[in-house]
C-alpha cells in the first residue's frame, strides 16, 4: 500500500500483486489515491486473463449453464516452498489463503459476482508458519445473488490427487477443472487443465419416480472451447499487462481493479474475523 499510493501521488499507473494489501483500510487508500491522481490502479489477478477463464466466464455468462447454484474450490499443497519464504508469513501476504488460493476466490466472483455474507475457521499449525499465517481453511460462502459456495484449502496435511481445482453448477450443467499437468509450449503458464463441462439432457427425468431413476446416466464432460477468446495470448502474465498497458492509454477500467478487487479482499480477511469470533460476517460490515 505504502509504494502504491506513493506512486499514484507522483502521477504513476500502479500494477500491484496479490494480495492487494493486507488490510482492507489499506485497499480503500489505495483506491482514494488512485482516483484523487487519476490514474490506473488495477491488480495481477492473472488467472482472469487465460483463456480457460475467459472461455468459462463466457459460457457461464450465454446462459449454457442455465441459472448458478453453487461454486466450490478446493487447493492442497507443501506449504509455500522449501525454507524461508514470503509465502509462509502473514505479514507479507504469506498464509495459503493470501499467497494461494486468493486467486481461485478471485476467480469464482469474476464468475458469478460478490460475497454477501461467510464464515470460516483457519488455522495455523506448521512450524514453518510464521506470525500466524494460515495453512488449513475451510469457508461457506452466500453470493450476493443467492450462490451458495465452499472453499478448503490445506498445506498441513498430505497433497490431494488432484492439488487445485474448482466447480461451477447451474441448473443445466456443470463445470469442473482437471489438474494442470506438465507445462507445454502452447500453453506455458497453465495453472489448470482442460475445462471440462457437462451439460443437462433434453429429456427431463424425475429423480422421485424409480422408472426415471434407472434412466439417469452420469453427464458426458467435454472440454470447453477456448478458442475465439479475444485475448491476445497463450500466457496470463503477458495478457495482463497488455490489459494493464490498454487501461493506462485509454482510461478504461480494468478488469481486476482496485475497485472490483477490494472485494476479493474482504472475503480474505472476512474468513479471519469469522474464524476468530466463531461467527458469520457480512462482508459490507467489513
Amino acid at each position: 500500500a505504502p509504494l502504491c499510493i506513493a506512486a499514484a501521488e507522483a502521477g504513476k499507473h500502479a500494477i500491484v500483486e496479490k494480495v492487494m494489501a493486507l488490510t482492507v483500510q489499506e485497499c480503500r487508500d489505495m483506491i482514494a489515491a488512485a482516483d484523487k491522481a487519476g490514474v490506473t490502479l488495477m491488480v495481477a489477478q492473472h488467472l482472469r486473463y487465460s483463456p480457460d477463464a475467459a472461455a468459462v466466464k463466457r459460457f457461464i455468462d450465454e446462459g449454457k449453464l442455465g441459472d448458478i447454484r453453487a461454486v466450490r474450490t478446493h487447493l492442497t499443497g507443501r506449504g509455500g516452498g522449501g525454507g524461508r519464504s514470503w509465502m509462509q508469513d502473514a505479514k507479507e501476504g504469506g498464509g495459503i489463503l493470501q499467497a494461494e488460493q486468493v486467486h481461485h476466490i478471485d476467480l469464482l466472483r469474476y464468475y458469478v459476482g460478490n460475497v454477501k455474507r461467510l464464515t470460516g475457521v483457519y488455522k495455523s499449525l506448521s512450524p514453518r508458519m510464521v506470525n500466524g499465517a494460515e495453512d488449513l481453511v475451510i469457508a461457506n460462502f452466500e453470493f450476493e445473488n443467492g450462490v451458495l459456495g465452499d472453499m478448503f484449502g490445506s498445506w498441513s496435511a498430505f497433497m490431494s490427487p488432484v492439488g487445485r481445482d474448482y466447480m461451477v453448477f447451474g441448473t443445466n450443467g456443470t463445470i469442473h477443472s482437471t489438474p494442470a499437468g506438465m507445462p507445454v509450449p502452447e500453453s506455458p503458464t497453465r495453472h489448470f487443465g482442460t475445462m471440462m463441462v457437462g451439460l443437462r439432457e433434453e429429456e427431463q427425468l424425475d429423480y422421485r419416480n424409480e422408472r426415471d431413476l434407472r434412466r439417469m446416466t452420469f453427464p458426458q464432460f467435454d472440454p470447453i472451447d477456448t478458442s475465439g477468446t479475444d485475448l491476445p495470448t497463450l500466457n496470463y502474465f503477458v495478457n495482463e499487462i497488455l490489459h494493464f498497458e490498454e487501461c493506462c492509454r485509454t482510461g478504461r477500467e480494468p478488469i481486476s481493479s482496485g475497485r472490483d478487487n477490494i472485494e476479493t479482499i474482504k472475503i480474505v480477511h472476512g474468513i479471519f474475523e469469522s474464524s476468530r469470533t466463531g461467527k458469520p460476517v457480512e462482508l459490507a460490515d467489513l
